[in-house]
């Protein structure tokens, strides 16, 4: 019973084999190497159907069956090999092989009905198992001749691929020649060692796990196969395919035609290392990984520059197989490129001036409206310049210190101090006749005169909201709008408490008081620094943000020292 499960088991294993090679390999389908397996099937099948045999016609109809094999696996095993080698042979050639095979199983036919190719038959029976005895005839010897004339061929083919055509895989060939030599020593050796098993049938299982394997490699080395899978093949594009050992395998005639080094590469074996493209393909795979898409390079050849792509070649199921390389003539579009970063770099720059220059025409713009409405108040002479250097002082000692690190920005001081000029631009608003009134204002008039904060805002909004950068807007609105508020709610125009008046607002209110304090106005004598100085710290808490006592503090020595030198410039000019 135990040659029956060993025959049963080969038979399963051969018809396994054939079942992976048809869903694993679709793509890759070789006709031949699917012939091979399916004969190997059916040839398994009948030594297994031999050893169920009942009675002696039963045994010699499985016998019928299983030379299948020894007829026709020899020759197919000759073409898988010329088409793997690349050699075409005329019709007649494979007519002369395939009459051949057929003729041989013709014979094998006539087993039980002539003595010419078996006589002497009898059914053996051991361990529960069935076996045919016969002694061979004189057809017999032309199935062995066939069988060794076909191994003969294929050894030939082998060593004329290998010593004549580089782009044959000689790999591939020693699988093929294994296939041979399994199949032929299991017919020859088998039945001198043992006499009372068959191990043909294991010869054809142990070939097929052979095909197999082989299939898997001529995936790799069917550049062709590959490239029609991967991309739509375009003449100015090359492929190389290299091994996970980095061994060349095949090129097409575009990578050849760009790197004509590729030609004379001998398939299996590694690339040169002393070539500046094969050394920049090392590099290229030895940064490729399983997280980048490709490694992507760029080689110069004879004057000429190519774009160089390294991916892995994958199955289905994405194991890695290999490398391919895909080959660009990328001459005209890296030109294309460094000209159109050359014509952006200029057009960058070329913006970069004009935006310059038109926010400084902005700016002057700006300060020139703000210095028009200051030249129509008699009494605030110079105060836009000097409140803005106020304002600057103080941000400068804000945005140097640790607890408003975070607000005080250099973008957001660089805004409030340019913004700063335009706090009064509201005047504009204002009638003459109050705006120029040389003594101080009556209830009524002041009433008129605090309507500039939110015009002011206003202005700004609808003056500069749609050219101006929106951040600058906001702060130069906010500053004009709130620099009147006071800390407890009981400035104007909107009574803002704490908190609610914007940041710059309450800087900017510091300023603004500071400057009135020191200044001489036609209604009022200017005050020395320590009176300023000390209106400005009784109003901390109620005027004025508290949390800025101590920066105004730190910043009255500069301001001393600037409104000194303002002074000292107004005498000069008298």
């Amino acid at each position: 019973m135990a040659y029956v499960l060993f025959y049963l088991i080969l038979f399963l294993l051969a018809f396994v084999n054939l079942l992976v090679f048809l869903v694993f390999n679709s793509r890759q389908h070789n006709f031949f190497y699917g012939l091979f397996l399916m004969i190997a099937v059916i040839a398994n099948g009948g030594y297994l159907f031999i050893a169920l045999s009942n009675s002696l016609g039963e045994a010699v109809m499985a016998t019928r069956i299983s030379y299948v094999g020894a007829a026709f696996l020899p020759g197919v095993a000759l073409f898988c090999v010329l088409e793997l080698c690349g050699i075409d042979i005329h019709w007649y050639g494979r007519a002369i092989v395939a009459i051949w095979a057929a003729a041989v199983y013709g014979f094998a036919m006539n087993i039980g009905y002539s003595d010419r190719f078996y006589h002497s038959l009898q059914l053996i029976r051991e361990d529960g198992a069935s076996r045919l005895g016969y002694q061979t005839g004189p057809l017999f010897a032309i199935m062995v001749v066939q069988i060794y004339t076909m191994l003969s061929l294929i050894l030939i083919v082998c060593i004329y691929s290998f010593r004549e055509k580089q782009s044959v895989s000689y790999k591939n060939m020693i699988y093929l020649l294994l296939v041979s030599l399994v199949a032929a020593l299991g017919y020859s050796v088998g039945k001198v060692l043992f006499t009372t098993i068959n191990i043909v049938p294991l010869a054809f299982m142990i070939d097929g796990w052979i095909l197999l394997a082989l299939q898997r490699r001529v995936i790799l080395y069917d550049v062709n196969g590959i490239v029609a899978d991967t991309i739509v093949a375009q003449e100015s594009y090359g492929y190389i395919v290299l091994d996970l050992r980095k061994n060349y395998i095949a090129s097409d005639h575009a990578a050849q035609k760009f790197f004509p080094q590729i030609e004379p590469l001998h398939v299996d074996f590694s690339l040169p290392k002393d070539d500046p493209f094969f050394v920049r393909l090392f590099k290229l795979m030895d940064e490729l990984d399983d997280t980048l898409n490709e490694a992507v390079g760029y080689v110069e050849q004879n004057g000429r520059e190519y774009k160089v792509a390294v991916d892995y070649l994958k199955n289905k199921k994405g194991h890695h197989l290999g490398y391919y390389v895909e080959l660009v003539d990328a001459t005209d579009e890296r030109e294309n490129e460094r000209q159109m970063v050359s014509y952006n770099e200029k057009l960058r720059r070329d913006v970069e001036r004009e935006t310059k220059h038109l926010k400084e025409v902005q700016d002057r713009m700006l300060l020139g409206m703000a210095n028009m409405i200051e030249n129509r108040d008699n009494s605030t002479g110079g105060h836009i310049k000097r409140t803005s250097m106020g304002v600057k002082i103080l941000a400068k000692e804000l945005m140097s210190r640790d607890e408003w690190d975070g607000v005080f920005t250099a973008k957001y001081c660089e805004t409030m101090i340019k913004a700063a000029p335009l706090h009064d631009i509201g005047k504009i608003a204002v009638d003459d006749d109050i705006l120029k009134k040389p003594g101080r204002f009556t209830p009524g008039e002041f009433e008129q005169m605090k309507q500039h904060a939110a015009e002011g805002a206003k202005l700004l909004h609808s003056v500069i909201g749609e050219i101006e950068d929106p951040y600058f807007v906001q702060i130069a609105e906010n500053m004009a709008h709130y620099h009147h508020e006071r800390w407890n709610g009981t400035g104007y125009p909107d009574k803002l408490v704490g908190e609610q008046i914007p940041m710059e607002a309450r800087v900017m209110a510091i300023a603004d008081v500071y400057d009135a304090l020191v200044s001489k106005r036609c209604y009022k004598d200017p005050m020395t620094f320590a009176e300023a100085d000390a209106i400005i710290k009784e109003g901390m808490g109620t005027q004025f943000d508290p949390a800025l006592e101590d920066v105004f503090e730190a910043c009255r020595p500069r301001l001393e020292r600037y409104y000194n030198k303002q002074l000292l410039l107004a005498d000069q000019a008298v």
